[in-house]
């Protein structure tokens, strides 16, 4: 396996730059892998999920390429003085799709490849998904880990709903620690959210006056349109899209209420995506052996999908 820098740039002038990964005996003209940054950390990933990704998939044959876009990283650029809240906000809006667009093309010419398969961990597979749908043919296929469905409330702004699925993880965490005397400390002592404690009994006591309209599907306060309107778009071109959850992992909480109950009718497979879940493991995949059972979901779509039928061909790079 090689690493090597590669950098790559718009009509803006800025440079974005990234690592490639090769396999290596590598034939150019195959599929390459491109991973998003997730959020607003850069190319390695949480706990070098990213590094640890590219080295696998680079060992198994395939060509992967994380990268930094416009503002992260060793990329030229800044991201302003905002709150963080306000970037993810960003994000969650498609700040990062046009730089998903351009590492897919990056790779398009730099190693001719002939199919792009992109995808990340939360906001990178939500930029992942538009690019995805919104110019056709560009990527692929998508992996999406952890992928977010919602919108980040903004400061100031009215609290969005919690999920149905939310409300329930959080008043059997309650139960559990109604008679823990340190859990009462926090709360006496101001520690707790207690607003949050609250506004999450509320939910709970309305659940059974809550009115449900069938067949008619009104958007949530917190629901992401371009999420749902993306997701049915690369099903209806038939671009085989997986997501990856973490069972114990608030994302998939929202996902299951907002998405999969709504839209899905809880189908964990349709004409083109499939659903997985990690179960216990948190949002960043903190332990190895998250990150192995991630890989092993990616190795059998990749191979399902994505074979590498072609006997490759020792090449070298010219730095």
């Amino acid at each position: 396996m090689r690493e090597y820098v590669h950098e790559f740039s718009s009509d803006d002038g800025m440079v974005r730059r990234g690592i490639v990964s090769l396999p290596d005996n590598f034939c150019p003209g195959g599929t390459v892998i491109v991973i998003n940054p997730a959020g607003l950390k850069y190319r390695v990933g949480p706990h070098r999920f990213h590094v640890h990704a590219a080295r696998r998939f680079a060992a198994a044959g395939y060509a992967v390429f994380r990268f930094d876009p416009i503002g992260l990283g060793e990329s030229e650029g800044d991201l302003g003085t905002e709150p963080v809240g306000k970037l993810w906000r960003e994000i969650e809006e498609g700040a990062f799709v046009p730089d998903a667009l351009l590492s897919a093309r990056a790779m398009r010419t730099h190693l001719k490849a002939t199919r792009i398969i992109a995808g990340g961990i939360c906001g990178g597979a939500f930029s992942a998904q538009v690019a995805a749908a919104s110019n056709m043919g560009e990527i692929d296929g998508v992996f999406s880990i952890n992928t977010s469905c919602t919108l980040f409330a903004l400061p100031g702004r009215r609290s969005v709903s919690l999920s149905d699925k939310q409300v329930s993880k959080n008043m059997r965490s309650y139960g559990k620690k109604i008679l823990s005397p340190h859990a009462w400390s926090r709360v006496f002592s101001g520690q707790s959210n207690i607003r949050g404690i609250i506004r999450t009994i509320g939910m709970a006591g309305m659940r059974p006056f809550r009115i449900r309209q069938k067949n008619v599907l009104q958007p949530l306060s917190n629901e992401n349109p371009r999420f749902i309107d993306s997701f049915m778009a690369l099903e209806k071109g038939g671009v085989p899209h997986l997501l990856l959850f973490s069972g114990n992992d608030n994302r998939w909480l929202e996902f299951q209420d907002v998405i999969l109950t709504r839209y899905l009718e809880n189908s964990y497979v349709g004409e083109t995506f499939r659903i997985e879940v990690i179960p216990e493991a948190n949002h960043e995949l903190y332990f190895m052996e998250w990150q192995h059972a991630a890989w092993q979901h990616l190795t059998t779509w990749l191979e399902e999908n994505y074979p590498l039928s072609v006997e490759p061909v020792l090449i070298k790079h010219h730095a």
